[in-house]
């Protein structure tokens, strides 16, 4: 009798440890299943944001280098430092945020102008992967220690009290080389002023420019048009020139919205409106 007991309680014993064993180890087929699915959606996200370009357009964290490293390019007492080294104090100028290049990385545009003559001065910097600013090349931008306007192109003034939006033109060629047409205005006083007219070709984060012609206006002699070898021209051929440097191109509209106020809401607002359009 005792051995019959010993060996019915055996017999539970190993019933009850099988019986455990089984329940830990084997899961549903279904929930395995949907284990699987879950590893496998998460790898596929994974994988999907390592693939992802370094920044998108509508990347926060590019604002916040902007704006965190705001030390770097904005405007105190109105004095910016121009590329021969020399101190300019500017009469107006504003700030923009772009992708002039369209490669993902976002640009802070700083630009103005000083003196009688409303000679420009810009300076653009741009978001790096490693989360730094990066300033432009614009050695080659300039032309007879003035620089083409991106601030003035519609005549903006009035900047220190309102934002302002202003519309270019981005060229692309058939090489896909990015340009731009701009104008530097001089201005001779009353008298008149001087406009001259540039290809600017944007390249690998620098801007050169190629003097296209001028035309000078004078109150006391009228309008007069030249080409870039300071030729006399008639208005019919100054217009046809710069024509012929962007014909065949394809071109987008960029809006840019310059802002004087730096604040991290003015720098998302202001490429928010930074619309291009083909």
């Amino acid at each position: 009798m005792y051995l019959k007991k010993n060996i019915v309680l055996s017999l539970l014993l190993i019933m009850s440890i099988n019986g455990c064993s089984k329940n830990e180890v084997i899961e549903p087929k279904e929930q395995i299943q949907k284990n699987e699915e879950k590893v496998s959606k998460e790898q596929f996200q994974e994988a999907e944001e390592i693939e992802k370009a370094p920044y998108d357009s509508t990347d926060l964290t590019q604002y916040d280098i902007i704006y965190n490293q705001r030390s770097v390019w904005e405007i105190k007492d109105s004095t910016i430092k121009s590329s021969y080294g020399e101190l300019i104090e500017y009469e107006d100028y504003g700030n923009a945020i772009t992708d002039l290049d369209g490669d993902g990385y976002l640009e802070i545009i700083v630009s103005g102008w000083a003196g009688t003559g409303h000679f420009s001065t810009n300076k653009i910097f741009e978001c790096t992967e490693d989360n730094r600013l990066q300033e432009w090349n614009l050695d080659n931008f300039a032309y007879d220690y003035s620089e083409p306007d991106l601030l003035l192109q519609n005549e903006i003034d009035g900047l220190h009290s309102d934002s302002s939006i202003e519309n270019i033109v981005i060229f692309r060629d058939k090489d896909e080389m990015s340009f731009l047409i701009l104008k530097d205005k001089e201005f001779w006083g009353a008298e008149g002023g001087e406009t001259c007219y540039f290809k600017v070709t944007i390249n690998d984060n620098a801007l050169s420019s190629q003097l296209l012609g001028y035309k000078q206006e004078n109150v006391n002699d009228g309008l007069y048009f030249y080409d870039s070898s300071e030729n006399l021209i008639s208005k019919e051929e100054f217009d046809s020139l710069l024509k012929e440097s962007y014909v065949g191109a394809k071109k987008s509209n960029l809006s840019l919205k310059w802002f004087y106020d730096v604040t991290a809401e003015n720098i998302e607002d202001s490429y928010n409106q930074n619309k291009c359009q083909d």
